[in-house]
């Protein structure tokens, strides 16, 4: 019936009450659709973790593309790392910003930390833009 009823306005047959109809559900439409593609934008800007096999250490993204970083880290080297489903815990080693990227928080609640010590050595040493491998 909708179909009839859009078919029936572009040709015109149809009265000034059934164009404000359509019109005003045409607005409903877009604006529904705006709500969906705004919710999936804030999503993808807020913070996700990836967790490295076998130990407790921990890295967290947040800010601009987070999301991003996490997948890329795990599509680059999923024998090592693994997103997290839960929040990441343990002792902070360190936080930084990549350039033009998201701020980076490394936990470990391991005995010595090692792999998270690691962790802050190689991202405290990427170039500017890169992803964790």
């Amino acid at each position: 019936m909708f179909i009839l009823t859009a078919v029936e306005y572009i040709v015109g047959e149809v009265g000034t009450q059934m164009k404000k109809i359509v019109i005003a559900m045409v607005i409903a439409i877009l604006l529904v659709g705006g709500i969906i593609w705004a919710v999936g934008f804030v999503h993808n800007q807020t913070n996700c973790s990836i967790g490295y096999y076998g130990t407790a250490a921990s890295i967290t993204y947040s800010g601009i593309a987070a999301r991003q970083f996490c997948d890329e880290a795990v599509a680059n080297d999923s024998t090592h790392y693994y997103l997290l489903t839960e929040d990441a815990t343990g002792t902070i080693l360190c936080e930084g910003d990549l350039a033009n990227g998201p701020h980076y928080i490394v936990r470990d609640t391991g005995l010595f930390d090692i792999v998270g010590s690691e962790l802050c050595h190689s991202l405290q040493k990427l170039p500017s833009g890169g992803s964790l491998q």
